[in-house]
């Protein structure tokens, strides 16, 4: 009982503060570009469901992540940063896993892509 009253409080303070509602509310979904070509997720995603009801799968699904061989809707990739076993840049037909394992004792990654996700240039710090 204490719990909930502790979280219904922290709820209620953080619905207060202008943005933060919005921001949470934000974090269940990917990112993907204007012209839908690429979708960025954080570590997974499940193909056999649409996008709007991808729920926690793209926080926690990285067994599935591995296994896309199709394109997923009109994304020609879908791109990563996390993976359990942080492999560095991981490139498949349709997908991109970016994950050094920075905070896990290993680089920090990024890439420039182009509009159909091919690596431009890899950056490692």
């Amino acid at each position: 009982m204490e719990l909930t009253r502790w979280t219904g409080g922290l709820r209620a303070a953080m619905q207060k503060i202008p943005g933060h509602y919005e921001l949470l509310g934000a974090l269940r979904r990917a990112a993907y570009t204007e012209d839908n070509g690429l979708l960025f997720v954080n570590c997974g995603l499940d193909p056999s469901r649409p996008l709007e009801a991808q729920t926690d799968s793209f926080w926690w699904d990285s067994n599935r992540f591995g296994r896309i061989t199709a394109q997923y809707g009109s994304f020609k990739r879908i791109v990563r940063g996390f993976d359990l076993m942080h492999p560095g840049l991981v490139e498949g037909d349709f997908t991109l896993t970016l994950d050094g394992g920075c905070g896990f004792g290993g680089p920090l990654l990024s890439a420039c892509l182009t509009p159909d996700g091919k690596v431009v240039e890899l950056a490692e710090a």
